[in-house]
């Protein structure tokens, strides 16, 4: 696959990751006003030249939508042809609503389980702010949308496939978009969680980790990786969906959290590895602890795995709000695996 290295433009939110003769791609940088949180989510803008087409995936919460449509306007989009959301958390789909006040002509495809929570996002607001709490106020009100927003089946674009890929969420997909030589994966959260090289600045602004090295030597531009398991999370099922991303063999994955590997084969097959890990200290530690809680074997459960995961060791390494935030999420991916060991062992 031909393309330039990541080039950052005027706008500090917006990196240039692909500009050629058939396709150029921009990763914006999405920030929330919150501690810990200002580089965190991602939006994907890919303009096929060849088409004529322009795609956004993920949009991000109604909180950053004046930010992701300031760098609409700085890389010159004036209209939309499709939103792309691999699901419909609002981390991912919150400013649906606000973003096509701005672009009515976009046609918006997402999982078929999803779409009546945006045309009615009241449930999936509440359900939020029972998971993630307080936390949920930052993204800002959904505003709902209607059907005629939704791009029907003959109106998908030829280069586009989607992947059925539950496990982060029941109703997850993932894109893989082909033009030229070039197979883009867009795994929403299916493939985990990571930090790449390129970002690792913005994660350590207080004590900059230039010394700091890849993990791994067969993923170069990958630091830090993890599961983004759910409260009710089956193993067996995300592991499926994982190697459905395999099989497509894709030149370049863009996560929604937080960055790009132009190593995909590779860092998927490790994240596999990973939750194997992950799954393996929790029984462990449910065996060696029979009579702790859950909070318990979580506590127990992560400081193995900060000593053994060598994609959690550049964690002290970053800020201390990033280091809240990674740890509130880590022990939220490990509720997961608890609830689904204990399921299996005392099921």
């Amino acid at each position: 696959m031909k393309t330039s290295g990541p080039r950052a433009i005027e706008n500090p939110h917006i990196l240039e990751v692909i500009n050629d003769k058939d396709m150029a791609l921009y990763m914006i940088d999405l920030p929330l006003p919150l501690p810990g949180f200002q580089h965190q989510i991602t939006s994907w803008l890919l303009k096929d030249k060849v088409l004529g087409k322009t795609f956004l995936v993920d949009i991000g919460p109604a909180s950053v939508n004046p930010e992701l449509e300031k760098a609409l306007v700085e890389l010159e989009i004036e209209d939309l042809d499709y939103i792309l959301l691999t699901h419909i958390h609002l981390d991912h789909a919150g400013g649906i609503g606000h973003l096509l006040k701005t672009y009515p002509h976009a046609r918006i495809i997402v999982p078929y389980h999803g779409k009546k929570h945006l045309i009615d996002p009241d449930r999936l607001w509440h359900g939020s702010l029972a998971t993630l709490g307080d936390m949920v106020l930052s993204f800002g009100e959904m505003l709902a949308i209607s059907e005629e927003d939704f791009a029907q089946e003959p109106e998908l674009p030829e280069r586009l496939r989607i992947i059925d890929t539950p496990g982060h969420a029941l109703h997850h997909q993932s894109f893989l978009y082909e033009q030229g030589d070039q197979r883009i994966l867009f795994p929403g959260e299916a493939a985990g969680v990571i930090l790449s090289t390129h970002m690792l600045d913005r994660w350590t602004k207080d004590s900059p980790a230039t010394d700091f090295r890849p993990p791994v030597e067969a993923v170069p531009d990958v630091l830090y990786m993890s599961p983004a398991s759910p409260p009710i999370f089956k193993l067996e099922i995300a592991r499926e969906s994982l190697s459905r991303l395999l099989d497509l063999k894709a030149d370049l994955i863009c996560y929604s959290h937080y960055g790009f590997s132009r190593y995909p084969l590779a860092l998927m097959k490790l994240h596999l590895e990973q939750m194997e890990l992950w799954s393996s200290v929790v029984r462990g530690m449910i065996m060696s602890y029979p009579d702790s809680d859950d909070e318990d074997i979580i506590d127990r459960s992560l400081k193995v795995l900060m000593a053994s995961d060598s994609f959690l060791s550049c964690y002290s390494f970053f800020d201390a709000d990033v280091r809240d935030k990674e740890h509130f999420f880590l022990t939220a991916s490990l509720r997961g695996f608890v609830r689904f060991v204990r399921t299996r062992t005392e099921g």
